[in-house]
This record gives structure tokens, C-alpha cells and sequence, in this order.
């Protein structure tokens, strides 16, 4: 008997979930999902240091629902972009939905007034979908190493 059958198992904690030998092209998919919730984020901070501006200095009555608003999605989509970075299908899907239902009602209330928001809307989307299909197509890869090492 080579090991002794009553040790804990050991779990390896020196690999991430993309240092494993991925595909650059998935790994960049993946990575551009990350980085159009990072932007989202971003602009989200943007929008929370305005709104506390308005407040301090206009006291605005529907001000505090902006900032909850903000500081919620903000914390909602670092979390789908960490769950989209760990490989989570789950939540590359929830991420893409959340940037169309957030993205695509801004596109259509601003009704073309502003043209870059315009494209950057339709920018993060589509960096959104490249991360969804990124995460999708990472796991179809793992199966079919994982078939193609049990055969």
C-alpha cells in the first residue's frame, strides 16, 4: 500500500482557474468579459461620486435612490465578473443579461442624445457576449479534454 487511505485529501492552491493550460483565445474571451465589468464598474464609481456631489450641494430628493442604485449594480457586477473569471457559466449568462436589461434601457431612454454613450453601451454589451461565449466554449474545451483523456 503506497498511501495511507486515512489521510486528508490535499488540495492544490497554486493554480487559478486560467493559469491552467487554456487556449489564449479562450483566455482573452474570458479576460474581455472581466474588462467590460471592470469599465462598468468604473463608470459606476463615476456615477456615484456625481450623485454624492448633487447631494451635498443641491440635496436632491431622489439622489440617495441613484446612489443605492449604483452602489448595488456596482457590486453585483464585480461579482458576476469574479464568478465569470472562475469559470462560472452561471454567471458569464446573469452578466451578459444584467449589461442588456442596464445598457439597453440607457440606450433607449437617452433616445440618441448622446452618441458615445451609444457606443459604449453597444461596446460593453459586446464585450459582455465575448466573455459569455468565452466561458462557454472554456468548458466545452474541458470536456472534451477530459473525453479525450478517458478514452
Amino acid at each position: 500500500m503506497t498511501a495511507d487511505p486515512y489521510a486528508p485529501p490535499q488540495a492544490r492552491l497554486d493554480r487559478t482557474a486560467l493559469d491552467q493550460e487554456l487556449p489564449q483565445g479562450i483566455r482573452w474571451m474570458v479576460m474581455s468579459g472581466v474588462a467590460a465589468a471592470a469599465i462598468t464598474c468604473a463608470i459606476n464609481i463615476y456615477g456615484l461620486m456625481g450623485a454624492i456631489v448633487v447631494i451635498r450641494n443641491v440635496g436632491a430628493r431622489l439622489q440617495p435612490v441613484y446612489l443605492a442604485y449604483d452602489l448595488c449594480h456596482m457590486l453585483v457586477v464585480a461579482g458576476l465578473a469574479y464568478g465569470t473569471y472562475r469559470g462560472s457559466r452561471t454567471c458569464a449568462v446573469l452578466a451578459f443579461v444584467t449589461s442588456i436589461l442596464t445598457h439597453g434601457i440607457g440606450i433607449m431612454l437617452s433616445r440618441g442624445a448622446m452618441a458615445i454613450a451609444w457606443v459604449l453601451a453597444v461596446a460593453l454589451i459586446g464585450g459582455y457576449l465575448i466573455g459569455m461565449i468565452g466561458t462557454l466554449r472554456w468548458h466545452a474545451w474541458r470536456a472534451s479534454r477530459a473525453a479525450s483523456t478517458a478514452a
